[in-house]
């Protein structure tokens, strides 16, 4: 059965489940293709520009942290409507 997250960013992760919904979005649960390494995918719906900063400034403090508790920063990408992804 095919889902329409089943290869997201550019093929590298392959969607395995939900995780839930928040204020920002939509979070779930993929495998790096390569590394199978399991990662979570926040995918922000927000596209005005001022709660944009407020995730850009999330994302600039979840980059900082390090910690075996908390899940690492990977990466980001701007989705074709202009919200980050």
């Amino acid at each position: 059965m095919s889902t329409p997250y089943e290869l997201v960013f550019d093929n590298k992760y392959c969607f395995v489940k939900d995780l839930g919904v928040g204020s920002f979005g939509k979070v779930f649960l993929a495998k790096d293709r390569i590394s199978d390494k399991a990662v979570a995918i926040k995918c922000l719906k927000e596209d005005s520009p001022e709660r944009q900063k407020d995730i850009i400034h999330e994302i600039r403090i979840i980059a900082q942290i390090n910690h075996p508790n908390i899940g690492s920063y990977r990466g980001s990408r701007l989705h074709s409507s202009q919200s980050i992804t």
